[in-house]
């Protein structure tokens, strides 16, 4: 009978430490879920109420999902999808509001991603004779990407005020000239 009752013990306590990991992770999905819109937020719980289960499970599903959907995607169809989805959307909100604001901050986009596409066709080519670059660079061009229009990072704009407007734009005669 002794050695049965050692082997609850490691069992339960393996059980309190999976209870303690689930929470830590609940935790840090209702932190995640603190920073999205109101909307999304409601819908979640909608979603989450409608299965039976917990709002963690949703975002957690939704999010493995997501992952399957980016690494089992053809590349080329996933950076063109990442590269113009938002950014198309973006810009023709712009355009239905009729305030151009933000237009030199996609008008940059737009020169960096056409210009991306173009100078990545040969170099890819070069480059694929490096082991691994397939995999990286995709994961690379992607964060990339999202990197340029994420509204809270604006790569776009780091670089026409970091590269463009010091070494390019200068460069280049105006109309009126």
């Amino acid at each position: 009978m002794a050695p049965k009752a050692a082997t609850k013990a490691p069992a339960a306590a393996a059980n309190t430490g999976s209870a303690k990991a689930l929470e830590v992770v609940k935790t840090k999905v209702d932190e995640l879920c603190s920073h999205l819109p109101p909307n999304v937020n409601s819908q979640l719980d909608s979603v989450a109420k409608k299965a039976g289960t917990q709002k963690m499970f949703v975002v957690l599903g939704l999010a493995g999902v997501l992952l399957i959907f980016v690494l089992m995607c053809p590349q080329t169809f996933m950076l063109d999808l990442v590269g113009t989805g938002f950014p198309v959307f973006a810009g023709l909100q712009m355009l239905a509001a009729d305030k151009f604001t933000d237009a030199p901050f996609w008008t940059t986009y737009w020169i960096i991603f056409a210009s991306f596409k173009v100078l990545m066709g040969p170099l890819d080519f070069v480059l694929s004779f490096v082991p691994f670059y397939s995999s990286l660079s995709y994961l690379l061009k992607l964060g990339f990407f999202v990197w340029l229009w994420f509204p809270s990072t604006q790569g776009a704009t780091m670089i026409l005020e970091k590269g463009l407007k010091p070494f390019v734009l200068p460069r280049i005669p105006s109309k009126a000239e």
